[in-house]
């Protein structure tokens, strides 16, 4: 069971963006004020004149690896269509694969037209399974595979036009300031908040005095599937991988000492954020962590470790399982910007934590009446205190 009726909210299917803009940066950005309301609109490639000198924009330059592997049984020669979602060990990842019921460890599956294949060497009781493969299964993402873009968008890989929206979105489908992963680890969705940004962009909020800090977090599968009831009592959601640099702490920091403002680019980062900030880093007395689970919190929200530098900022590598849900408050951020998310989902849930219950209802509203357009390749929002001022 998942999240009640209070998440839900009526979208008129044409309002579900298809393709991205014509141009980065041409997307419509709704101004909105927390526990107030939207105050105004502009187009997002504005934004460098709306923010101060001063603010820091936290960017999560994770890379969408082209995760969907189209694939054939050797034994059967039936196809199978497998998502790589994170590594596990050195040329071993966990999948998901469909149709999943008949697969079992010891199947090969082939790919490509050089005799390349993927062994199942494990299959779990959630229809996961976990995969090996020479070279590592990233490599046949990066030579073989497309991208894993969400349900909503759809595209007909036997239509040319599907063939050439499919080509585009390898290119649009990221962000132009994510970087590639050395362990060939990646998203298998976009931090959508990052994809307005152009080149251009980037360049007009370093000359308006707009710093950039920047973490990486691997968005999972998970971000596309509403929250259950055990979910949401728990507090705990699905796992995904970060790293947070001394850098960033530094920033972030420095940019909290001057009263300016720290704005979040994506739920993502602000997943970050939120995480550092519960883990209480100010106040340790030692200069290594290890976070694991313990018998008195079998199910943290955060294992990994942390690493206090020379200057006393931390590096901090993990996974996090931190849900940002109502009554919760955001304490690691001042402002969000973030697209308009699926109805039920965590994503909506962590924009009201911050907007307050009228507000995202409010914001949500205005968007459809309109006609903003909505979730990956869609507008966004810009969530932030004083517009009203």
């Amino acid at each position: 069971m998942s999240a009640g009726s209070e998440w839900q909210f009526d979208l008129p299917e044409e309002l579900i963006a298809q393709d991205p803009p014509e141009r980065r940066g041409d997307s419509r950005l709704m101004l909105v004020e927390p526990d107030v309301g939207p105050v105004g609109e502009h187009v997002f490639r504005e934004l460098p004149s709306i923010l101060q000198p001063g603010d820091l924009l936290v960017l999560n330059d994770s890379r969408v690896l082209p995760a969907r592997l189209m694939t054939r049984r050797v034994d059967t020669g039936g196809q199978v269509e497998v998502l790589l979602i994170r590594p596990v060990n050195p040329g071993t990842w966990l999948a998901m694969a469909k149709p999943a019921r008949r697969l079992r460890p010891g199947i090969r599956l082939a790919i490509g037209p050089d005799g390349q294949f993927l062994e199942i060497l494990e299959k779990r009781d959630d229809g996961q399974v976990l995969v090996n493969s020479n070279p590592d299964p990233w490599k046949l993402a990066a030579d073989h595979g497309a991208m894993p873009l969400p349900p909503y968008i759809r595209r007909d890989d036997d239509d040319p036009l599907g063939l050439e929206r499919g080509e585009r979105d390898r290119v649009r489908y990221q962000t132009v300031y994510n970087l590639s992963d050395s362990t060939g680890a990646g998203s298998v969705a976009a931090p959508t908040a990052g994809l307005h940004f152009s080149d251009k962009t980037m360049s007009a909020l370093a000359d308006q005095g707009v710093k950039i800090a920047r973490v990486s977090l691997h968005v999972g599968p998970g971000t596309f599937k509403p929250p259950t009831e055990e979910q949401i009592a728990a507090g705990r959601l699905h796992r995904e991988f970060f790293r947070f640099s001394a850098e960033t702490h530094h920033l972030v920091t420095e940019t909290r000492a001057k009263g300016r403002r720290v704005i979040a680019v994506g739920t993502t980062s602000l997943r970050v954020l939120e995480t550092i900030f519960r883990l209480g880093l100010e106040t340790a007395d030692q200069d290594h962590l290890e976070f694991a689970p313990t018998a008195s919190d079998p199910d943290p929200f955060f294992t990994g470790s942390a690493q206090r530098n020379n200057d006393g900022h931390w590096k901090v590598t993990g996974m996090t399982r931190l849900f940002i849900q109502p009554p919760d408050r955001v304490s690691a951020a001042d402002g969000l910007l973030t697209n308009f998310h699926l109805p039920g989902s965590s994503l909506l849930m962590l924009v009201a934590c911050l907007a307050g219950e009228k507000t995202w209802r409010s914001a949500y509203t205005v968007a459809v009446e309109k006609k903003m357009l909505f979730y990956s390749y869609g507008d966004c929002m810009l969530l932030l205190p004083g517009f009203g001022q």
